[in-house]
């Protein structure tokens, strides 16, 4: 039924293409690959192609995965088909000027933070905001206060599953200073495994730039977040800053995850503390070279696996890169995916 109700969405939308007022296509693409000694590894790591359609306040976006492709390559299969939704602006539908607006959403999509903390390095500790929902059918509704201050709250009534996926989130910008915070119910708790999806999760994050009010420097960033797991009786926090001058980049992030159980043994993970540091030096406009390290386990130094990568990048145009490196265990600055342990890697990426 519901690879019935894709495919017909996604031919109504299609089929609604003349009757755009604007029309767009954009998308974005990475593919690479692996190697070390005689194992090889490709990566298609993003492949989503967007077509979004306006007509006076509403807007119809209709995306396929290319990653999502199932075995069978059945094109418009329920696998191939990524965010496909109807988004209403309701403030300029009903021709108010008002400094509150309401935008209405239904469809096919997903949600997550903003992610202000963890969008501020390359290279994480430990990756501190983990509450993005399940892809599923969704009805949202959100709110912008003075066009600074935002309020969405999304939910997914899953009448055959009896499944309740819940995302709220207030977030906005205020000068220097990006900050949210946002809860999040995915799935009914009827699984241990935090992989599965099956999580209620409460955080909050905050990033500045203070680059502005120091002589010489071009960015100076300082950020901290944190997310509580409800199911699994879990804090993530972690603190992060980096500073920017001329064409060389440095930053270096902590983060911890605590177990607050009482029996860690049943828990999802044990605690565990990590630090990671990264440098960015722009050789030329187009060619930069990087560097990065990581320690995920500060509590065993001596058996802990250290991350590291050396690579470069080169930018073809505003829209085509390339990435070439050697990543070990528990890396992954620019190289894609799961990558194997100590390799070499190629990465190429686009977007439009």
């Amino acid at each position: 039924m519901k690879k019935t109700l894709l495919i017909l969405t996604a031919l109504l939308i299609i089929s609604a293409v003349p009757v755009f007022s604007e029309a767009s296509v954009s998308g974005e693409f990475a593919y690479g690959f692996n190697t070390s000694g005689d194992v090889y590894e490709s990566v298609f790591d993003t492949g989503d192609l967007i077509f979004t359609g306006t007509m006076g306040a509403a807007s119809i976006v209709f995306g396929l995965d290319f990653t999502l492709i199932d075995s069978s390559g059945e094109f418009l299969s329920s696998d191939f088909i990524g965010d496909t939704y109807l988004s209403v602006d309701i403030m300029e539908s009903l021709g108010l000027d008002s400094p509150v607006g309401m935008t209405f959403l239904a469809g096919i999509t997903s949600f997550s933070p903003q992610n202000y903390f963890d969008d501020m390095m390359g290279y994480e500790a430990i990756d501190v905001i983990n509450a993005e929902t399940k892809t599923s059918s969704y009805m949202a509704v959100g709110f912008t206060f003075l066009d600074n201050l935002h309020f969405d709250v999304a939910i997914d009534p899953d009448l055959v599953d009896g499944v309740q996926n819940l995302f709220t989130n207030a977030y906005g910008s205020f000068g220097i200073v990006d900050a949210e915070v946002y809860y999040n119910k995915s799935g009914d708790g009827s699984s241990s495994d935090w992989s599965d999806g099956n999580f209620e999760a409460l955080g909050a994050n905050i990033a500045a730039d203070f680059g502005t009010y120091v002589d010489g420097i071009d960015s100076l960033l300082l950020g901290a977040g944190g997310e509580y797991n409800i199911d699994f009786e879990e804090l993530f926090y972690g603190v992060t800053g980096g500073v920017e001058i001329s064409s060389l980049f440095f930053g270096a992030s902590f983060a911890q995850k605590i177990n607050l159980e009482e029996d860690p043994e049943d828990s999802y993970g044990a605690t565990q503390m990590g630090l990671g540091f990264d440098a960015r030096y722009a050789l030329t406009k187009s060619l930069k070279v990087y560097g990065a390290f990581m320690m995920k386990d500060l509590q065993n130094v001596e058996t802990d696996t250290l991350g590291y990568e050396i690579s470069a990048s080169y930018d073809f145009g505003d829209s085509l890169t390339a990435y070439a490196g050697y990543v070990t265990e528990g890396s992954g600055y620019n190289a894609l995916g799961d990558v194997l342990d100590d390799s070499f890697f190629f990465a190429i990426s686009t977007s439009f």
